[in-house]
Order: structure tokens, then C-alpha cells, then sequence
């Protein structure tokens, strides 16, 4: 990759804002993780990104009124010289609010709601609206080529409240006239869209080039902010900003937003199924515009006392309680044919730091040192299930049987469990926490599982039927299998390969789909492609992660995996064989997101045996790809430890994964 050096290398700046807390609004709108949020981006920005703290802005609860805000962003266009480098975060509620421009759009304006604003009588809307944040936008770009935007809220006005501990951050609709919400439309800009304009997925509209804008979830969804257990005290923060950051944390130099930006939302996707971040503007631009990330990807120490050691990185930043770490010296940049000074046990998870006791190399350590992950923890193969909310009796048997499973554990802290089983009787008419098809009437005790965006995780089984817990454990397993393997990912894979998605149209003609959020009916085609630049042969697999929440071999059924020889092409589904969709008779809901994976090795791989239910393989000698695939699908060969695989030194993979949503064909 050739790179440009300045003489002058441009100034880093960032304004941050995060709001927890509406000094007009009911409880029911407070949020928690906002705040943190901010906190988190602005620790990567310092440690990872060498911006220097002269130049952030934090704006936080009612330091984030419309004038301050307006202000600060204004201060950021007299402040910046050419093509210094600016990012902007906002954590909070969004909204939307009746337009000025009767011919706009929907009539409604996108807004990120400020912590003075209200939203009803008697209180000013005092929401910044998106016409007036592409405003700013134009005039800052007309002096920097480098901007990127963050918001991780939401414009849909839901608010959750349940006993998994989601929330949304997103205020309903303002539909009050302009004099009722204080809004004077001749110090507003034009508007930036007008009817029949294309609406960008998120609700923001980008004008050109010259900047990309991250957003939590499309327009009509919801944004989430989740509770995480760490070993001590819950933390909560935003499901984007959390998995944005973590992607942040691992990129390589040359990494661009789109790279980044699909570990995240993968991420989000693994824990809400009904939240899809969307990316808009210059996808393919370097992060942050900067050329010198350092090569090694760690976590610092910061303090050293005895046997224990803390580090700087915590939830936010994917450590997780009984991970390994391997301890550099300060200036390490690279990790092989060294010895590491000392291994370190992670034993508690905050937000932003983490402790640990040395297990090997006490008296090496000394702070600034550079930690590296060399095992992952078991505790996140396993997905945790909350029973607080079922009678006592029932209580035994289903906790006896999660207890058994590799895959499945009891949460410690009810409400932060990844699913939550309820017992629904007939005389509840409603039950808070659940949303049930309108179809569905409860006749009987019935189990229901729910998951964090409060939809059904699985079908309703009867409590007197038989198998019932036997049922809704193997389910259960079967959604932890999902979201494991779906995690996967190599980062540090050096293969360059392409995966793209296809939809097939009537006339057979191809349409790329990649990150476009393309909604397929069921009996339509698609195909894929997989090009292999690599100067080398290179092995694919495409693994099928279905509606119904199984994962199947999806292609090459019948051999090993697929060769692709060096600058070769091989496209599936693009011929006489088609790929026709269907939704599994089984598949609750009308419509879902299914994602296939592209496993892309450098050796020959075999994952036929999908096809035997996921069985271990005794005493071959297994890749470590192989060896992680099992642990997410069968789970880690013990609960209570890190798990650490062989390691391969000719072995490569790369992970690609391409979404699509999939509904049932109108009858």
C-alpha cells in the first residue's frame, strides 16, 4: 500500500457527546450507557489513535444542551485547517420532529435530541435536526476531507423496558406544530431532501464524499444499549458504540471503515437480530485518514501491585473473566519468534480496565508493557439464560439441565442473561418483557423464550409436553451454536479474497448486494462470487446460518472444500443451478436475516462434519480453525477456563460473512 507523507501531518480532533439523562422527560427516557460511551470512544481515540485530549471536546448529560452543542460544533469549523482529521460521536436519543418544508421527505426531520429538549407541552423542541447537521457538514468539508460520524441512537420511538435490561435509545415523534415547539423556521438552513429524494437507510442523508457516518440501526429500527457482566459491578453501554469500538481496537494498517465497520455490525447482530448498523459515505477511506497505526494491536498495562495487574481495556474492549494474555515489553511491535515477559489470567472486567493475576513471570511486568491475547475465555462460548422470572418448582429441572450443557450457563445477575425463559399462563393478557405474533393465544402453560430485543427466540412448547425442557434446551443450544460461530473472525488474516452476494433478477442479469440491506422474498434467486487475488491456491467453504437458527454446509456439500486457483473466479448460483429461497416451515415471524459465511483457507478444509452434528474428531491432528469451529458449535472442552488451540504457523483463514433479510412470499 503506498502512503503519502506530510510535512506537516494533520491535527486529530473529536467532539464527543453522550446524554443519559432528559431534564424534561419521564424516567422511562432516562438512559445509562450514553455517557460511557463517550468515555470509551475517547479512551480508544487517545491510546490507540494518538489524538491528543487538547484537542477532544466532551459534552456530557447537561453539559449537552442545543446551544453548547451548536456551539462546540461550530468551534470545530473555525478550529480545524485543511484536511485535519475530525470525528464526531453522539450517544443518546434520536428522534424525529414535524418538518418547516412541507415537501420533505416524509414531512419529518431526522434529529439527535439534546438533554433540554421536550417533546411535548409545555417544553421547547430543542432536537438539532438533520438539515441543520448537513449544514455544518458542507461547511466542514469544504476544509477537511476527513470526517467521520458516529450515531449510535435511534428515530423509530421506542422505548424498551424488560427483564433482560435492553434499551432503546429513541424518543417518539414530535407532530406538534412549529409554534408549539418553539421552532422559529427562519434561522433553519433549506431543507438538504425534498419529496422523492433517496433516503439514506439510516435517516441521515450524506451529501458527498467527503466524509462517512456510522449509525446505529436503519431508520425504523431500534438502537440498543445492553448490560454486560464483568465481575463486578453491570456495565451498560451502546450495542454499536461497544462492537465499533472492539473492531477500532483490532485494525491493521490500511484497514478501512468498511473493514471496521463489518466486525461491528456483525457484532450487534450476534446479540440484537433486529438491529442492522448502516455505513454510509466513503466506506473504503482509511480510518480516521491515518497512515501510522502501529502494526501490533494491545492492550497497555497501567498499574502493577504484587501478583495482580491492571490492564487499560475492560467489556468495551473484548476482554472477558478467565482469558490468557501474553505480556510484551513497552515498544513491541510485533509478536513473532518473542518470548513474552510474563502471562496474565484476567479475573475482573470493567468497563474501561480490567485486573488480572500473573500466573507466570511475576517481577517482569512493569506498566506500559503490552498485553496480547494468546487464549480465549470459555465463558464466552456459552450462552447465558436468566430463570429469575419462572416459579420456584420449574426452576430445578430446566437449571439442572443448563448447568449439564457445554454450551448453555445460569445468569448470575438476572436481566443481562442473553435470553430469559418466561412460563405464560392464560390469564396473562399482556406480559411485560415479551412481544408475541398477534396470532398466537396461550390456552395452556407455556414456555416462551425470549431473547434481548424481546422477541421470541423459539416456538412455544406446552410446560405438560412431552420433552418440553428437552426441547427447549437443544434449542437453546442450537442459538448458542449460531451466535459462536457466527462470531468467528481472523482478523489478523493477510489472504486477500473477495466475497460478494448477488441478487438474480427475472432476465438472470447480476446485481451486487453487499451491504446493501436487500430484502428477498422467498422462490427469489441470489448467487455468490469468491475471487481469490492471492498468489497461491486458496480453499473456500460457505456455511448457511439460517432463519431457523441452524447452520449447514451449504456449499461444497459433497467434497472438501472448493480450490480456487491464484487470480481464479468461481461463482455459485449464477448459472443453470440456481439458489432458490425459502423460509423454514419452522421459522417464527414473517421475516429474518440470514446470513451465509465464507470460510477462505489456505489449506484444504473440510467441514463435512456439520452433516454429523458437529461430532470431535479423536487424535487427528486439527487446524486451529477447526479446533475454534468446534468450540463455538460444541462448546469449550471445560466451562471454568481459557481456551487455547495449537497453533498453526502455514495455516490462513479469513471469515466474510454477507446478510440478507429473507420474508415469506404474500399470499
Amino acid at each position: 500500500m503506498s502512503k503519502t507523507i506530510s510535512k506537516n501531518p494533520p491535527k486529530k480532533h473529536a467532539l464527543l457527546i453522550g446524554i443519559d439523562r432528559y431534564s424534561h422527560m419521564e424516567e422511562q427516557y432516562q438512559l445509562r450507557g450514553c455517557v460511557n460511551d463517550a468515555k470509551l470512544m475517547k479512551s480508544v481515540l487517545i491510546d490507540h489513535f494518538k489524538f491528543s485530549e487538547s484537542n477532544i471536546t466532551e459534552l456530557h448529560d447537561a453539559e449537552a444542551s442545543q446551544q453548547r452543542i451548536l456551539d462546540a460544533m461550530e468551534n470545530l469549523v473555525d478550529k480545524i485547517e485543511q484536511d485535519d482529521i475530525v470525528v464526531f460521536h453522539f450517544s443518546g436519543h434520536g428522534s424525529q420532529r414535524k418538518s418547516a418544508y412541507s415537501d420533505e421527505g416524509t414531512g419529518m426531520n431526522s434529529t439527535i435530541s439534546t438533554t433540554d429538549t421536550g417533546c411535548e407541552d409545555p417544553f421547547p423542541n430543542l432536537d438539532i435536526i438533520d438539515d441543520v447537521i448537513n449544514e455544518w457538514l458542507t461547511r466542514l468539508a469544504s476544509k477537511t476531507r476527513y470526517i467521520s460520524l458516529t450515531f449510535d441512537c435511534c428515530h423509530s420511538g421506542t422505548i424498551t423496558r424488560d427483564a433482560l435490561g435492553a434499551r432503546a435509545r429513541g424518543l417518539p415523534a414530535d407532530t406538534r406544530s412549529l409554534s408549539a415547539m418553539g421552532v422559529d423556521k427562519t434561522k433553519l438552513p433549506p431543507a438538504t431532501r425534498s419529496r422523492g429524494d433517496a433516503v439514506k437507510p439510516s435517516g441521515w442523508l450524506a451529501l458527498n464524499d467527503n466524509y462517512v457516518v456510522i449509525s446505529g440501526c436503519r431508520d425504523d429500527e431500534l438502537s440498543y444499549e445492553d448490560v454486560f457482566e464483568g465481575g463486578g459491578e453491570p456495565v451498560r453501554h451502546g450495542a454499536l458504540t461497544l462492537f465499533l469500538t472492539n473492531a477500532l481496537m483490532k485494525a491493521k494498517p490500511g484497514w478501512t471503515y468498511r473493514d471496521v465497520f463489518e466486525l461491528a455490525r456483525n457484532g450487534v447482530n450476534s446479540k440484537f437480530k433486529q438491529q442492522h448498523p448502516q455505513i454510509e459515505g466513503v466506506q473504503d477511506r482509511e480510518i480516521f485518514g491515518i497512515n501510522d497505526i502501529e502494526t501490533l494491536q494491545f492492550i497497555s498495562v497501567v498499574s502493577v501491585e504484587g501478583k495482580t495487574v491492571t490492564l487499560a481495556g475492560g467489556v468495551a474492549h473484548g476482554l472477558c473473566v478467565g482469558s490468557l494474555w501474553a505480556v510484551y515489553p513497552n515498544g513491541t511491535k510485533k509478536t513473532q519468534g518473542i518470548t513474552p515477559l510474563a502471562s496474565i489470567e484476567i479475573t475482573e472486567v470493567r468497563s474501561l480496565t480490567a485486573q488480572g493475576i500473573i500466573s507466570e513471570g511475576e517481577g517482569k511486568i512493569t506498566v506500559g508493557a503490552r498485553c496480547v491475547e494468546s487464549a480465549i475465555s470459555a465463558k464466552q462460548f456459552l450462552l447465558s439464560v436468566d430463570v429469575s422470572q419462572i416459579e420456584e418448582e420449574a426452576v430445578k429441572e430446566i437449571s439442572e439441565r443448563i448447568n449439564a450443557s457445554n454450551l448453555l450457563t445460569l445468569s448470575k445477575s438476572p436481566g443481562i442473561a442473553d435470553v430469559c425463559a418466561y412460563i405464560l399462563r392464560p390469564e396473562h393478557k399482556v406480559r411485560e418483557g415479551i412481544t408475541l405474533p398477534s396470532t398466537i393465544n396461550i390456552d395452556v402453560p407455556t414456555w416462551a423464550i425470549v431473547d434481548r430485543t424481546r422477541e421470541l427466540a423459539m416456538p412455544l412448547h406446552a410446560v405438560s409436553g412431552k420433552k418440553a425442557i428437552e426441547t427447549i434446551i437443544s434449542n437453546l443450544e442450537a442459538i448458542a451454536r449460531y451466535r459462536n460461530a457466527l462470531k468467528l473472525n481472523n482478523p489478523d488474516s493477510e489472504l486477500k479474497v473477495e466475497f460478494n452476494i448477488f441478487h438474480v433478477d427475472s432476465d438472470g442479469e447480476l446485481h451486487n448486494i453487499n451491504d446493501k440491506d436487500f430484502v428477498f422474498e422467498e422462490g427469489q434467486n441470489l448467487a455468490f462470487e469468491v475471487i481469490n487475488h492471492e498468489p497461491n491456491n486458496v480453499f473456500v467453504t460457505l456455511l448457511d446460518f439460517g432463519l431457523n437458527g441452524k447452520i449447514s454446509l451449504f456449499y461444497p456439500t459433497k467434497t472438501s472444500s472448493e480450490l480456487i486457483a491464484p487470480g481464479k473466479t468461481i461463482k455459485i448460483g449464477a448459472d443453470e443451478r440456481k439458489i432458490k429461497l425459502s423460509v423454514p416451515s419452522d421459522f417464527v415471524g414473517n421475516q429474518g436475516t440470514e446470513t451465509v459465511k465464507a470460510i477462505i483457507t489456505s489449506e484444504e478444509s473440510d467441514f463435512r462434519w456439520l452433516q454429523q452434528e458437529g461430532t470431535r474428531s479423536v487424535g487427528a491432528k486439527r487446524s486451529s480453525l477447526r479446533q475454534q469451529f468446534e468450540a463455538a458449535y460444541d462448546g469449550p472442552p471445560t466451562r471454568n477456563m481459557s481456551f487455547e488451540t495449537e497453533e498453526d504457523t502455514d495455516e490462513d483463514w479469513k471469515a466474510i460473512t454477507r446478510s440478507f433479510e429473507l420474508k415469506r412470499r404474500a399470499i
